[in-house]
C-alpha cells in the first residue's frame, strides 16, 4: 500500500469521524429544541427562542452543519467514489450544498426578530430550500452510482441513497407541513443517518 493511499485513509477515516460525532451533535440538537419551552409565541420566527437565544442556537448549528461537511468532503475523497466519476460529482456537489446550508444557518439570524409571515421570513424559508434540494439531488446522483459497484459493501451502497431520498420523501414534506414538531424530527432523523453515514465512513466499509 503506498503511502499516498494511507494517507487518503487516514484522511477518510478522520473527516467519517467528525461526521458521525456531527451528526449525534445535530440529532441531540433537534431533541433541545423539542423540549425547550417556549419563551415567544408560535408567530415569531425565532420560537420556541428569544431572538438572542435563536441567533446563538442558529450559529450552534452552522457550526454542526461544518462537521457533515467534513464527512461529505471524506466521502467524495474516500475509495468509494473514486471508482466512478458519477459518484465523485455527487459527492462533490452535496458537499457544495451543505456548505450553502451552513451559510443558511448564520443567514437566518436575519430573520430572529421577524413573524413568521413577514418578507423576511418567506425568503429566508425559501433560500433554505435550495441548498437542500441540491443536496438531496446531489446525493441521490452519488447514491445510484454507488448502488451499481457491487464490490461494495451493502452499507457504504445503501446509506447514502437512504440520506439523499429522505431529503424528499420526509425531510421536506416534514417542513412543509408547518409543524414545528414533525419538522424537528425529520431534521433530527437525518442527523442520525449523517452519524452512520460518518460511522461507515471512519470504518472504512469500502468492499
Amino acid at each position: 500500500m503506498s503511502g499516498t493511499t494511507v494517507q487518503a485513509r487516514s484522511t477518510t477515516d478522520t473527516g467519517g469521524w467528525i461526521c458521525f460525532w456531527g451528526g449525534l451533535v445535530g440529532a441531540v440538537q433537534a431533541v433541545i429544541m423539542l423540549l425547550w419551552t417556549p419563551e415567544v409565541g408560535a408567530d415569531r420566527y425565532s420560537y420556541p427562542m428569544t431572538p438572542g437565544g435563536y441567533v446563538v442556537a442558529q450559529l450552534t448549528f452552522a457550526v454542526q452543519h461544518v462537521a457533515l461537511l467534513v464527512g461529505l468532503v471524506a466521502l467524495a475523497r474516500s475509495a468509494w467514489t473514486a471508482r466512478s466519476r458519477p459518484a465523485r460529482v455527487g459527492a462533490w456537489a452535496s458537499a457544495a450544498g451543505m456548505a450553502l446550508l451552513t451559510i443558511m444557518e448564520a443567514v437566518a439570524i436575519l430573520a430572529a426578530s421577524e413573524p413568521t409571515g413577514s418578507a423576511t421570513a418567506t425568503l429566508v424559508d425559501s433560500l433554505y430550500g435550495i441548498p437542500t434540494i441540491v443536496l438531496g439531488v446531489a446525493l441521490v446522483v452519488c447514491a445510484v452510482a454507488l448502488v451499481r459497484d457491487r464490490s461494495l459493501g451493502a452499507g457504504p451502497r445503501w446509506m447514502v441513497l437512504v440520506l439523499g431520498v429522505y431529503v424528499f420523501v420526509v425531510l421536506l414534506p416534514g417542513i412543509v407541513t408547518g409543524s414545528y414538531t414533525l419538522a424537528r424530527i425529520a431534521i433530527g432523523v437525518w442527523m442520525l443517518g449523517f452519524a452512520m453515514l460518518g460511522f461507515l465512513l471512519a470504518r472504512r466499509s469500502e468492499g
